[in-house]
């Protein structure tokens, strides 16, 4: 249960990274 909410929290960082690069992206280039 313990490593399946750490593998949870893994994924959910990784998306807000990726999430957090396109709106970067997206701004700069506005």
């Amino acid at each position: 249960m313990y490593t399946v909410f750490l593998a949870l929290c893994a994924f959910v960082c990784q998306m807000n990274m990726i999430l957090w690069s396109l709106n970067g992206v997206e701004w700069l280039t506005q």
